[in-house]
Protein backbone atom coordinates (compact mmCIF):
# COMPACT_ATOMS: atom_id res chain seq x y z
CA UNK A 1 0.00 0.00 0.00
CA UNK A 2 3.11 2.50 0.96
CA UNK A 3 4.57 1.65 -2.35
CA UNK A 4 1.01 2.64 -4.52
CA UNK A 5 0.89 5.90 -1.98
CA UNK A 6 4.57 6.96 -3.15
CA UNK A 7 4.19 6.18 -6.77
CA UNK A 8 0.80 8.14 -7.29
CA UNK A 9 2.91 11.03 -5.69
CA UNK A 10 5.61 11.17 -7.45
CA UNK A 11 3.22 11.49 -10.82
CA UNK A 12 1.08 14.22 -9.65
CA UNK A 13 4.39 16.30 -8.82
CA UNK A 14 6.16 15.54 -11.67
CA UNK A 15 7.10 16.92 -14.93
CA UNK A 16 4.30 15.83 -17.27
CA UNK A 17 5.35 13.08 -19.43
CA UNK A 18 4.60 13.30 -23.43
CA UNK A 19 1.88 10.64 -22.74
CA UNK A 20 0.26 12.67 -19.33
CA UNK A 21 -0.12 15.12 -21.58
CA UNK A 22 -1.99 13.44 -24.25
CA UNK A 23 -4.57 12.83 -21.98
CA UNK A 24 -6.12 16.43 -22.33
CA UNK A 25 -7.98 16.60 -25.58
CA UNK A 26 -6.82 19.15 -27.99
CA UNK A 27 -10.73 20.85 -26.52
CA UNK A 28 -9.20 20.67 -23.29
CA UNK A 29 -5.62 22.32 -24.73
CA UNK A 30 -7.24 25.15 -26.50
CA UNK A 31 -9.77 26.30 -23.61
CA UNK A 32 -6.30 26.06 -21.31
CA UNK A 33 -4.56 28.85 -23.49
CA UNK A 34 -7.42 31.06 -23.69
CA UNK A 35 -7.56 31.02 -19.99
CA UNK A 36 -4.19 32.62 -19.99
CA UNK A 37 -3.88 34.47 -23.02
CA UNK A 38 -4.17 38.24 -22.66
CA UNK A 39 -4.93 39.78 -25.82
CA UNK A 40 -4.69 43.56 -23.80
CA UNK A 41 -1.27 43.53 -23.34
CA UNK A 42 -0.61 42.63 -27.11
CA UNK A 43 -1.23 45.86 -29.74
CA UNK A 44 0.35 49.20 -31.31
CA UNK A 45 -1.90 51.09 -28.78
CA UNK A 46 0.31 49.79 -25.50
CA UNK A 47 2.89 51.86 -25.13
CA UNK A 48 5.62 49.22 -25.36
CA UNK A 49 4.35 48.60 -28.98
CA UNK A 50 4.46 44.76 -29.84
CA UNK A 51 6.55 43.39 -26.80
CA UNK A 52 4.79 41.62 -24.12
CA UNK A 53 5.52 42.15 -20.58
CA UNK A 54 8.27 40.44 -19.39
CA UNK A 55 6.59 39.06 -16.12
CA UNK A 56 3.88 37.64 -18.85
CA UNK A 57 2.86 34.24 -18.75
CA UNK A 58 0.49 33.64 -21.77
CA UNK A 59 3.53 32.54 -24.25
CA UNK A 60 4.19 29.66 -22.14
CA UNK A 61 0.39 28.66 -22.36
CA UNK A 62 0.76 29.19 -26.24
CA UNK A 63 4.00 27.02 -26.76
CA UNK A 64 2.38 23.98 -24.38
CA UNK A 65 -0.73 24.28 -26.08
CA UNK A 66 1.15 23.96 -29.65
CA UNK A 67 2.81 21.01 -28.03
CA UNK A 68 0.05 19.74 -26.31
CA UNK A 69 -2.67 19.34 -29.19
CA UNK A 70 0.21 18.48 -31.83
CA UNK A 71 0.97 15.10 -29.81
CA UNK A 72 -2.93 13.98 -30.91
CA UNK A 73 -1.67 14.57 -34.74
CA UNK A 74 -4.93 13.95 -37.15
CA UNK A 75 -6.84 13.50 -34.33
CA UNK A 76 -6.99 17.10 -33.51
CA UNK A 77 -7.74 18.50 -37.13
CA UNK A 78 -11.50 18.48 -35.84
CA UNK A 79 -11.31 20.38 -32.94
CA UNK A 80 -8.36 22.67 -34.71
CA UNK A 81 -10.99 23.32 -37.93
CA UNK A 82 -13.77 24.30 -35.67
CA UNK A 83 -11.75 26.96 -33.41
CA UNK A 84 -10.32 28.60 -36.98
CA UNK A 85 -14.17 29.15 -38.11
CA UNK A 86 -15.77 29.70 -34.14
CA UNK A 87 -12.93 30.95 -32.14
CA UNK A 88 -11.59 34.63 -30.80
CA UNK A 89 -8.50 35.89 -33.12
CA UNK A 90 -5.89 34.42 -30.86
CA UNK A 91 -7.80 31.07 -30.64
CA UNK A 92 -7.95 31.23 -34.81
CA UNK A 93 -4.28 31.99 -34.48
CA UNK A 94 -3.19 28.75 -32.89
CA UNK A 95 -5.56 26.87 -34.88
CA UNK A 96 -4.37 28.28 -38.13
CA UNK A 97 -0.69 27.44 -36.90
CA UNK A 98 -1.11 24.40 -35.60
CA UNK A 99 -2.84 23.07 -39.02
CA UNK A 100 0.21 24.11 -40.78
CA UNK A 101 2.38 21.50 -38.86
CA UNK A 102 -0.61 18.94 -39.29
CA UNK A 103 0.09 19.06 -42.81
CA UNK A 104 -0.99 17.13 -45.34
CA UNK A 105 -4.00 15.90 -42.80
CA UNK A 106 -5.12 19.30 -42.57
CA UNK A 107 -8.25 20.28 -44.98
CA UNK A 108 -7.27 22.87 -47.90
CA UNK A 109 -10.79 24.13 -48.37
CA UNK A 110 -10.96 25.52 -44.35
CA UNK A 111 -7.93 27.44 -44.52
CA UNK A 112 -8.79 28.53 -47.93
CA UNK A 113 -11.64 29.53 -46.61
CA UNK A 114 -10.53 31.45 -43.75
CA UNK A 115 -7.75 33.04 -46.23
CA UNK A 116 -10.62 34.57 -48.59
CA UNK A 117 -12.80 35.17 -45.60
CA UNK A 118 -11.40 36.17 -42.27
CA UNK A 119 -11.06 39.91 -41.21
CA UNK A 120 -8.27 39.46 -38.89
CA UNK A 121 -4.38 39.85 -41.01
CA UNK A 122 -2.89 37.84 -38.73
CA UNK A 123 -5.19 35.09 -38.79
CA UNK A 124 -5.03 34.98 -42.99
CA UNK A 125 -1.48 35.26 -42.91
CA UNK A 126 -0.82 31.85 -40.74
CA UNK A 127 -3.98 30.26 -42.87
CA UNK A 128 -1.17 31.35 -46.03
CA UNK A 129 1.77 29.66 -44.08
CA UNK A 130 -0.51 26.39 -43.33
CA UNK A 131 -1.30 26.29 -46.99
CA UNK A 132 2.09 26.58 -47.81
CA UNK A 133 3.10 24.20 -45.56
CA UNK A 134 0.71 20.86 -46.78
CA UNK A 135 2.92 20.45 -50.21
CA UNK A 136 2.12 17.90 -53.09
CA UNK A 137 -0.69 20.48 -55.30
CA UNK A 138 0.39 23.65 -56.85
CA UNK A 139 -1.67 26.27 -55.01
CA UNK A 140 -0.99 29.07 -57.61
CA UNK A 141 -4.28 29.03 -59.21
CA UNK A 142 -5.68 29.37 -55.27
CA UNK A 143 -3.37 31.60 -53.83
CA UNK A 144 -2.50 34.13 -57.26
CA UNK A 145 -5.85 35.43 -56.83
CA UNK A 146 -6.19 36.22 -53.24
CA UNK A 147 -2.36 37.67 -53.63
CA UNK A 148 -4.30 40.01 -56.42
CA UNK A 149 -6.75 40.90 -53.80
CA UNK A 150 -4.63 41.14 -50.34
CA UNK A 151 -4.22 44.49 -48.59
CA UNK A 152 -2.07 43.72 -45.95
CA UNK A 153 1.04 43.66 -46.96
CA UNK A 154 2.58 40.98 -44.72
CA UNK A 155 -0.30 38.66 -45.46
CA UNK A 156 0.70 39.14 -49.54
CA UNK A 157 4.44 38.76 -48.71
CA UNK A 158 3.66 35.09 -46.93
CA UNK A 159 1.37 34.33 -50.32
CA UNK A 160 4.42 35.31 -52.24
CA UNK A 161 6.45 32.90 -49.89
CA UNK A 162 4.06 30.18 -50.15
CA UNK A 163 3.71 30.42 -53.92
CA UNK A 164 7.60 30.06 -54.17
CA UNK A 165 7.42 26.74 -52.75
CA UNK A 166 5.26 25.10 -55.19
CA UNK A 167 4.72 21.59 -54.50
CA UNK A 168 7.28 21.39 -51.83
CA UNK A 169 5.46 20.78 -48.32
CA UNK A 170 6.93 20.88 -44.69
CA UNK A 171 9.99 19.23 -44.09
CA UNK A 172 8.60 15.94 -41.14
CA UNK A 173 11.49 16.68 -39.09
CA UNK A 174 9.88 20.60 -38.46
CA UNK A 175 6.79 18.59 -36.38
CA UNK A 176 8.27 16.07 -34.91
CA UNK A 177 10.80 18.91 -33.20
CA UNK A 178 7.55 20.48 -31.61
CA UNK A 179 6.20 17.07 -30.44
CA UNK A 180 9.38 15.98 -28.90
CA UNK A 181 10.23 19.25 -27.48
CA UNK A 182 11.60 19.48 -24.32
CA UNK A 183 9.35 21.71 -21.95
CA UNK A 184 11.53 21.54 -19.22
CA UNK A 185 13.97 24.05 -21.01
CA UNK A 186 10.42 26.27 -21.31
CA UNK A 187 11.68 29.87 -19.86
CA UNK A 188 15.61 29.23 -19.40
CA UNK A 189 16.35 32.55 -20.73
CA UNK A 190 16.65 35.35 -17.96
CA UNK A 191 17.17 38.73 -18.65
CA UNK A 192 20.34 39.82 -17.16
CA UNK A 193 21.84 36.21 -17.80
CA UNK A 194 24.25 34.68 -20.35
CA UNK A 195 21.64 33.56 -23.20
CA UNK A 196 21.14 29.52 -22.97
CA UNK A 197 23.14 27.85 -26.32
CA UNK A 198 21.10 27.48 -29.35
CA UNK A 199 21.69 26.18 -32.47
CA UNK A 200 19.96 27.43 -35.65
CA UNK A 201 19.78 26.35 -39.65
CA UNK A 202 20.01 29.13 -41.84
CA UNK A 203 18.31 29.51 -45.46
CA UNK A 204 21.60 28.86 -46.88
CA UNK A 205 21.58 25.56 -45.05
CA UNK A 206 24.85 26.23 -42.56
CA UNK A 207 24.37 25.86 -38.66
CA UNK A 208 25.10 28.42 -36.84
CA UNK A 209 25.29 28.10 -32.58
CA UNK A 210 25.34 31.33 -30.49
CA UNK A 211 28.11 30.30 -28.55
CA UNK A 212 30.34 30.47 -31.86
CA UNK A 213 30.04 34.18 -31.12
CA UNK A 214 30.97 34.22 -28.26
CA UNK A 215 33.56 37.04 -27.15
CA UNK A 216 33.54 37.90 -30.87
CA UNK A 217 30.32 39.84 -31.39
CA UNK A 218 26.72 40.50 -30.79
CA UNK A 219 23.94 38.80 -31.95
CA UNK A 220 20.42 40.05 -32.33
CA UNK A 221 17.33 38.04 -32.47
CA UNK A 222 14.50 39.70 -33.95
CA UNK A 223 11.07 37.87 -33.77
CA UNK A 224 8.23 39.31 -36.06
CA UNK A 225 4.53 38.27 -34.34
CA UNK A 226 3.27 37.70 -37.95
CA UNK A 227 6.37 35.26 -38.95
CA UNK A 228 6.64 33.13 -35.79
Amino acid sequence: MRKTLVLIGCLVIGPLTAAAEQQRSPAEWLDRFSASWDETTWGPSQRRGYMRPLDDKGWQARMLALRGIALHGKDAVGPLVRALEEGDVPRRILAAQLLGYLAPDAPREALTKTLRDDDDSAVRLYAVDALGMQGGTDLTETLAPRQRDERNRDVQKHLAYALDRKTQGMDATLRRSLVEWDTALMNSAKVGSPAPDFELVAATGKTYRLSDFRGKQAVVLVFIYGDT
